[in-house]
């Protein structure tokens, strides 16, 4: 999970609790304050980001979360008017958070009570003296003063059992006309205000007092003492979220939920009006984004768009190819197309599709406004089926997630892709060469000599069959090398899909060669020769498997750089069918001809070469090389009895 995907969590859980606190504790008697109170409550945290970072703003901002704080205290209004209420019914307050003290509402003064051990015992004036009250610290509290048992005030319910008893000043220096102020005879305050300023004293001092009402001291801890906590560490992670999204929102990072979160989503889908509204206000906001972005990352879009220019043309089959070469090459260019032909002019018709609907529809309620026929026209409009705001909102930010994905990728391998285009174009063209110019060499080559086109023929084929298997190799490679890093154990040029998709054109360009060089002069040296046609063959692939063991040991050297396990185990079974071309031919060869010369043993051991499991060496390069090793003196020697066998013929 990323930093803002944790920091977004937390930020939901507490949105989450302080829901609750509104739901279950401020009494908002209806669905709509409910929204506002969270909206606010989200504003206000982002709002004090924003003090933070714009200090040009400082002032405006300052204002507007003034003005939100009052809308909170209004719409949360009866939680605290039930507190207020409490207050006014009771003048002495023990706290949770303080158990050794006492206080009095009416004159805002503090005392020790029976929790603090020498309010519980009878001592003497030296004592007292000796305890040097004014270096005491109770519960936070100091300056402390002796006071007679006697002067305790006489309006109090509280029982002292010892004779020495304090009291403290503190909250009245805070405000010396407290007093005056909660007075019932204060003629300039009115009886809510009088009872707000001994909750403000509560408040401002982090005190939690125990009302007589245990739901009133629950209620108070709620929204005086929890909420205010909740909403602190709120403003900490929006300022956290916002400094993130200022790099990360107009990227495949962003998160379109923190756009979401201003949208009243079960009012705007109660309401078509709203509906159309809101979707209209979500594809300005996404397309304002947009042309942002698209000026952030103008020329890395500009190359992207040049790949889909090249990649445009429609693929049209060539006559030279066969079906299942077409179907090949077609497939490959389908891929490419779909994986980098993407403009932000397609994502944004995309968006601008979903607001023309929303047009659409607003078209149409003004032209049944204008009807004579509206409220059976709107029941009807209104019962249409159509996607939710949320779900619209989310489709059209993964539209705009899968584009910035494309392109950021491009940006960040930028090379690769490159040359991944390159080689897509010069395989394509080599291979319709190798269709026409190959072909047409080999012919010419063979006519001049007088081998019947019967003969060539039969090695085009065979010269084709082994292309058209490395041709298939090289989509797979690229799809693994766009799909992420294949990282190494030391430090390479190029990627490894790079190299590996190396390994393989000098592999191609090995059969090219032996067919355009070889071929012809294996078949002269045995033309004229008592079943020369078979040892032809055999020498034929002989020469055709060092072609594969040159790639296994390109391959060796680049598998065990690889620093995972799994992405060995990859290369090895791409490669696999490869490795085995020429055993597979001469099996099928030897049973098309029925050679029964050729023993069953010889060829059952030949079999058992394709069963040679390399995996199991993948941990030990040694090991691999060594089977290797193993393999191709195997491979030779069973040619070897098998051209042996039919001299002895």
């Amino acid at each position: 999970m990323t930093e803002l995907e944790t920091l977004t969590t937390q930020r939901d859980k507490l949105l989450v609790k302080i829901r609750e606190i509104e739901a279950t504790c401020e009494g908002i008697e209806n669905e709509n304050n409910a929204k506002l109170v969270q909206k606010f409550n989200l504003e206000q945290a982002q709002l004090k980001a924003q003090i933070g970072e714009i200090q040009a703003k400082l002032n405006a901002a300052q204002g507007k979360l003034s003005s939100i704080n009052t809308e909170i205290a209004k719409l949360s209004g009866t939680g605290i008017n039930k507190i207020l209420e409490a207050i006014k019914n009771q003048d002495w307050y023990l706290f949770k958070n303080k158990p050794n003290i006492y206080f009095n509402k009416l004159t805002g003064v503090l005392w020790t009570n029976n929790n603090y051990e020498y309010s519980r015992k009878r001592i003497s004036e030296e004592e007292a003296r000796a305890l040097n009250i004014n270096s005491l610290c109770i519960d936070g509290f100091s300056n402390w003063k002796m006071c007679d048992r006697s002067k305790y005030p006489d309006h109090c319910n509280y029982q002292v059992e010892g004779n020495l008893i304090l009291y403290n000043h503190t909250l009245l220096d805070q405000n010396p006309n407290y007093e005056s102020n909660v007075s019932k005879n204060n003629p300039v305050y009115t009886e809510k205000e009088r009872l707000q300023f001994t909750l403000d004293l509560f408040v401002k001092n982090e005190l939690l007092p125990i009302f007589d009402d245990d739901e009133i001291t629950q209620l108070y801890k709620k929204i005086c003492f929890e909420k205010p906590i909740l909403l602190e560490q709120l403003q900490e992670l929006q300022s956290q979220i916002e400094a993130l999204q200022t790099v990360t929102l107009l990227s495949s990072d962003f998160d379109y939920t923190a756009l979401l979160a201003k949208y009243d989503i079960k009012a705007i889908d109660a309401s078509i009006i709203k509906y159309c509204q809101a979707v209209q206000q979500w594809t300005n906001e996404l397309m304002a984004n947009l042309d942002y972005y698209e000026q952030e990352m103008d020329s890395v879009i500009r190359d992207f768009n040049l790949i889909r220019l090249k990649l445009s043309k429609k693929y049209e089959d060539n006559p030279n190819l066969t079906d299942d070469e077409n179907a090949l090459l077609s497939r490959r260019q389908s891929y490419f197309q779909n994986r980098f032909s993407l403009g932000m002019h397609s994502v944004k018709s995309k968006i601008l599709a979903v607001k023309k609907q929303a047009d659409d529809l607003e078209y149409r309620i003004n032209e049944i406004d204008n009807g004579e026929n509206a409220i059976r026209e709107l029941a009807l409009l209104e019962k249409e089926e159509r996607a939710s705001f949320a779900f619209i909102a989310e489709n059209t930010a993964k539209i705009i997630n899968k584009a910035f994905l494309k392109i950021e990728y491009f940006q960040d391998n930028r090379q690769f892709v490159m040359n991944t285009i390159d080689i897509l174009e010069k395989w394509s063209k080599n291979y319709r060469v190798f269709k026409t110019t190959y072909r047409e060499d080999l012919k010419t080559a063979c006519e001049d000599d007088s081998i019947e086109e019967e003969v060539w023929s039969k090695w085009y084929e065979n010269w084709q069959s082994i292309r058209f298997a490395i041709e298939q190799k090289l989509q797979p490679m690229i799809e693994r090398g766009l799909e992420s890093v294949i990282p190494t154990i030391t430090e390479t040029k190029v990627s490894v899909p790079e190299l590996l998709i190396a390994a393989l054109d000098r592999y191609k360009v090995c059969i090219d060669k032996f067919f355009i060089e070889e071929r012809k002069s294996i078949y002269q040296k045995f033309v004229f020769q008592a079943g020369g046609e078979l040892q032809d063959k055999f020498e034929s692939e002989s020469e055709l498997y060092k072609c594969t063991t040159s790639l296994q040991s390109a391959l060796q050297e680049i598998i065990f750089n690889c620093a995972n396990p799994k992405d060995r185990v990859f290369i090895l079974k791409w490669a696999n069918s490869l490795l085995d071309i020429q055993i597979d031919e001469v099996l099928s060869f030897v049973a098309d001809n029925d050679l029964q010369i050729i023993s069953k043993t010889i060829l059952s051991e030949f079999a058992t070469l394709k069963q040679k499991n390399y995996d199991v060496y993948l941990a030990d390069a040694k090991a691999y090389g060594e089977e290797k090793s193993r393999r191709e003196k195997e491979y030779n020697s069973l040619i070897f009895k098998m051209r042996n066998a039919l001299m002895k013929k």
